[in-house]
């Protein structure tokens, strides 16, 4: 069975359960569905290439001058403008994490050292970092919860680093995209620091949060104007299209939906954390909306033949055949998926293999 390079690679498959990504499990908005309907004439015209109205909609939201919100068609495509625009002779990411910042990286030619996360500390980022910052790489990518694993680096922590890569002149590309998950989600969001710190980049992205991955949107908040424009010389024209800056200004509107997501985040974790480890799985620590865990037993192939599809984390570097990533669905649907993953155990007897 061939196993995905990201999340959500249903096409061509039986499957009736995707648990490979991590969007919100409540799906996407009403609000955001009927703006789509509402909005169609609008697809007679050309998209706003500088996203006028959605910036201002971000803007407000995130209490950040619209002037310092570059949108993208994704994160993804961010990256690879931030990238382009910088042109970095070396970069540090860590491993494990998204596969999307070597990607990027791929484009302009480069092969980044790596970040090794430990498992014996649950793939936490340490100080252990500042040795290799002191190798002055030109850019840094980190990921706030990270992908896969769904911690976080300690406030006090990302602090120390963001400040060191000011002083040193080192690019940090912080992904939050996840963040919005959490419950104190805007007191981690690095954005007070952004004034201050022209080397600071955040992302953020509608994929997750609001569940519209199909829709391909996201944005870039940074004080360095002058590296915005470089990367907007760089963007493909109307890369944002109308449909999905109609979504992401009705979807900002939605703050009850984010709450109730937060809440069943939260209690889902608890619940799948918990049967998991009866069922001799190694759960990772986690305060996003998807799990790591670690089993020696081959579950991937057992669960795609039964309709469900979870992503296989042995083409993340860093980890090995062993781990999985599950996202957080609804409580009917983590109940399908802990059945089935115990009828496996139960058919495979005392075969079955516990960490």
């Amino acid at each position: 069975m061939d196993k995905m390079l990201h999340g959500g690679e249903i096409y061509g498959k039986n499957i009736r359960c995707d648990f490979s990504v991590n969007i919100n499990p409540l799906g996407l908005p009403q609000t955001v569905r009927e703006s789509l309907i509402r909005g169609m004439d609008a697809l007679e015209h050309y998209p706003d290439r500088n996203c006028s109205a959605l910036r201002e909609a971000i803007s407000g939201k995130e209490e950040i001058s619209a002037d310092w919100i570059l949108c993208g068609n994704g994160a993804s495509d961010l990256f690879q403008l931030i990238t382009t625009a910088l042109r970095p002779e070396k970069a540090l990411v860590t491993a494990p994490a998204f596969s999307g910042y070597e990607t990027a990286l791929a484009g302009t030619g480069v092969r980044p050292d790596y970040l090794e996360l430990r498992k014996e500390e649950k793939f936490c980022v340490t100080d252990r970092i500042f040795s290799k910052l002191e190798q002055q790489p030109d850019l840094v990518f980190l990921c706030n919860p990270n992908n896969p694993v769904g911690n976080c680096v300690k406030p006090e922590l990302l602090q120390k680093i963001a400040e060191y890569c000011r002083k040193h002149h080192i690019y940090l590309v912080l992904d939050e995209c996840f963040l919005g998950f959490l419950p104190d989600a805007e007191q981690r969001s690095m954005k007070p620091f952004l004034e201050n710190n022209p080397y600071l980049l955040l992302i953020s992205a509608f994929t997750k949060l609001y569940a519209m991955p199909g829709l391909r949107l996201g944005y870039l908040l940074s004080s360095n104007q002058e590296l915005m424009q470089k990367m907007k010389q760089r963007q493909t024209e109307w890369s944002v299209s109308v449909p999905a800056q109609q979504a992401g200004i009705a979807a900002l509107a939605e703050e009850h939906y984010v709450e109730e997501a937060r809440i069943l985040v939260q209690e889902e974790n608890v619940y799948l954390t918990a049967e998991l480890e009866k069922l001799g799985f190694c759960v990772y620590p986690s305060c996003a909306d998807y799990l790591l865990f670690e089993t020696e037993n081959e579950i991937f192939t057992e669960l795609m033949q039964r309709g469900i599809l979870i992503r296989h984390c042995d083409n993340y570097h860093g980890l090995n055949q062993n781990f999985y990533r599950i996202a957080l669905k609804r409580h009917a649907d983590n109940r399908k998926l802990i059945a089935e993953l115990t009828d496996i155990r139960e058919k495979a007897g005392t075969l079955w293999k516990t960490i």
